[in-house]
Formats: structure tokens, C-alpha cells, sequence
């Protein structure tokens, strides 16, 4: 995939790998474990050691899904080492049939050490052999990251071994020229001992399951696979281990996306709040202002009708009819917009004249009261004017009168 060469190398493998050598002799099978883990740039052994059965470290490397990378060893596994010399342009196939001429590919597993020199070593093992641990490690529901066949194996440790002319493997020693494994030599029994490599001590029983740990940590891919089996298994696990960085990195953005869209609905969340309180704080004078407006609509029709908004200046005008009134007319009352002669219910709101003028009171004389209406009629703000009433009381006082002048 595209996006595979944007994973960062450190990640397509774990941190934590147990290197385990299946070793194989005549009365049972022993294996060789340590489980390193790093911190960093420092390397730590978390445990080492030897035993017969690992189904109890087997339970808690799955459960906590430890990757193993295997070492075969023992009976049924034989390595040979050849001088290339001038085959150096041969390739592994190539050297394989040349130097291992009636080994059968389809009945054999077969591993190519490669190194700087000319000298290089082929391992190889039945591949009935190579299934077996493969389905025992696989029943024990193990994750395995890779395969190495024999004592070669032990080249997974360069360039740690710059410092050491040899070292003891369970019953092999390893000699080293010019930072290369040079000899392969079965030195009897096996010996009981200690190395220190890069300032960590490992058991010579747990050499090389060591050397498959750090092959694992420094992608020291130290052997070259004639078959596709072990290439398939290392794919594999290194496919799982991309898919699982995936996942994690799709949850941490998934996981960052929750926490930035909590952050901007908590935001705008508090926002909407504000804002529908202030939407229901100017409902409120919204709805008070509506009932301000419907109580003036009410009331306007009434202030009309009373003629309150006419524009008449009735002062102005009582003033210049006051200047009119003769001097043997008695003006006594002078009222603006009257009400109605036939409203006379109490139970309802009473009409009113608009633009009217009604004086009431007494005269003397009713010849005086008829050149008043003629000088009221000749004012430019009276447009009609009219005697409503004309009285003699019975105690003979002076007449009564009532004049209705309509504004214009």
C-alpha cells in the first residue's frame, strides 16, 4: 500500500520480543527463551532461561501478544559452510543447487547466512520438522514474527561482537574474522557460562535466542529464505503490527476529533444558551410591548373619536370668540367636540362631535345674538354656525341660548 512507506520503521515492530530456540536431541525438547524489551535506546533482558515445557511463558506472551521470533536447533537441523570465491554472482538459488546438490527444495527448508566475506553458511531442516514447531507454537496461540534454522543464527547479533574473537553457543563455538563468522565448531558438551554483549550478560544456553531478539529490535535481517513459508510468517506479523498502528492512530484522531468537537459543542453550546435566555428575555418585552400596542389600538379609537389629535387650536379659538361676544350677551359655558344629543346610554363609551364648538348662555336681547352669529360666521376658522336653542325661562329671566360652531 501507498501509505505503508509513511509508517515510521519503529513502529512496524514492537518493543517487547521473546527470542525462543527450539532444541532438539535424542531424549526431548528443550527450549531457550529471552524476552528483551526496549526502553528508549536501552535494552533490558526481562527473563531468560531454559525449559521443557513453555506452555505457562507461552499464556502470558499471548496474553499480552509478545512476538516470538523462532530459532530451530538441534537434531534434524544441519547448516554447511561454503567459499563462494568466484560464485560470488551466483544467486542464493543458484548457490543452494550448486553447493547442496541433492537436497530436494519441496522436502526441505533452506536459509542462506550472507556476509561481507566470501565465507557464508546454509542451514536447512526437514520441513515436516519446520511445521511441527510451527503448529505447536501456533496451538499455543503464539504470534511469530520470523524463523531462523541453526546455529547461524547467531549472526542476528552483529555488529554486536565486534570485541569477542568467539562465543560459546549451548555446544557450539563461534569464530569470528574480520567482524564475520569464520567457524562454526562443535565443542562437545555443551558449556555452562556467561557473555557480556553491549553491557548485558546472557547465558551461552540463551546465545541464540538472544541473537533472534536483536535480529527482531535492529531489523538485523540476517538470513535469506530459499521458500516462501518463513517470508510468509514474517509478512504477516509485520502486516498486523501496520493494521494495529492504524487502529490506534484512527482512534487517537477519532479520540482528538471527540475532544475538539465536545470542546466546540461545549462552546457554542453555552453560546446557545446565552442566547436563547436573551431570546426569552425579549419575548418577554417583545409580548409586553405587543400589549402596549393592543391596548393603544384599543384606546386610539376612543382618543379620536373624543377629538384629542385634531389639530383645531380650540384655545386660540375660544380666545378670538370671546372677543366677539356682545356686551348684553352673557357667555357661560363653551364646550369642545359635545357629546352626542341622543347618547344618553350610561352603559357604553359616549360620541362625541369632533371639530365642534358648543356655547350656552344668556342675552338680554335676541337681536344681539343674531349679529354674533353673523360675526362668527365671518371668522376664517368657523365653517357653519348655528343657533341649537333659543329659550325664555319661566321665572322671566333673560333668554337662554345654545350655538354649535363647526371648525373648519
Amino acid at each position: 500500500m501507498f501509505w505503508e512507506k509513511y509508517i515510521p520503521g519503529r513502529f512496524q515492530i514492537k518493543s517487547t520480543v521473546c527470542g525462543l530456540e527450539v532444541c532438539f536431541d535424542d531424549e526431548k525438547t528443550l527450549f531457550h527463551y529471552s524476552l528483551l524489551k526496549k526502553k528508549k535506546n536501552k535494552l533490558d533482558i526481562e527473563t531468560c532461561g531454559t525449559a521443557d515445557n513453555i506452555e505457562g511463558l507461552a499464556k502470558e506472551f499471548a496474553k499480552n501478544k509478545v512476538p516470538v521470533v523462532v530459532i530451530i536447533n538441534g537434531k534434524g537441523v544441519a547448516f554447511k559452510r561454503i567459499e563462494l570465491n568466484d560464485d560470488v554472482e551466483l544467486s542464493p538459488s543458484d548457490i543452494a543447487n550448486k553447493y547442496l546438490p541433492g537436497l530436494d527444495p519441496a522436502q526441505f527448508v533452506v536459509q542462506l547466512y550472507l556476509q561481507q566475506s566470501s565465507v557464508m553458511f546454509i542451514s536447512f531442516c526437514r520441513k515436516d520438522l519446520f511445521e511441527s514447531v510451527k503448529v505447536m507454537l501456533s496451538n499455543l496461540k503464539l504470534e511469530i514474527a520470523d524463523f531462523y534454522i541453526g546455529v547461524p543464527a547467531i549472526s542476528g547479533l552483529r555488529p554486536l561482537w565486534s570485541n569477542y574473537d568467539s562465543i560459546q553457543t549451548g555446544n557450539f563455538q563461534v569464530e569470528f574474522s574480520n567482524n564475520d563468522i569464520d567457524k562454526i565448531v562443535l565443542s562437545g558438551e555443551s558449556k555452562q557460562g556467561e557473555i557480556k554483549i553491549d553491557g548485558v550478560s546472557v547465558n551461552t544456553q540463551n546465545t541464540l535466542s538472544f541473537s533472534g531478539a536483536i535480529s527482531y529490535l535492529m531489523q538485523n535481517k540476517s538470513a535469506v529464505n530459499l521458500d516462501s513459508l518463513i517470508d510468509e510468517i514474517t509478512n504477516t506479523h509485520f502486516e498486523k503490527n501496520k493494521f494495529r498502528f492504524l487502529m490506534n492512530t484512527c482512534i487517537v484522531i477519532a479520540f482528538v476529533a471527540a475532544v475538539a468537537n465536545m470542546i466546540v459543542f461545549s462552546t457554542f453550546f453555552d453560546k446557545s444558551n446565552k442566547l436563547e435566555n436573551e431570546i426569552s428575555a425579549y419575548q418577554l418585552k417583545y409580548d409586553k410591548l405587543n400589549e402596549v400596542l393592543s391596548d393603544y389600538q384599543k384606546k386610539k379609537g376612543l382618543i379620536e373619536n373624543v377629538g384629542i389629535l385634531d389639530r383645531s387650536c380650540f384655545s386660540e379659538y375660544s380666545d378670538r370668540i370671546a372677543q366677539t361676544v356682545p356686551q348684553d350677551v352673557i357667555l357661560k359655558e363653551m364646550s369642545f367636540n359635545p357629546p352626542e344629543d341622543d347618547d344618553i346610554h350610561l352603559d357604553s363609551l359616549r360620541k362625541f362631535k369632533s371639530g365642534f364648538l358648543c356655547m350656552k348662555g344668556s342675552c338680554s336681547k335676541s337681536l344681539s345674538i343674531n349679529e354674533w352669529i353673523n360675526t362668527l360666521k365671518m371668522q376664517n376658522f368657523v365653517q357653519d354656525v348655528n343657533l341649537q336653542n333659543f329659550s325664555y325661562p319661566s321665572d322671566g329671566s333673560p333668554p337662554n341660548y345654545e350655538i354649535r360652531i363647526k371648525i373648519k
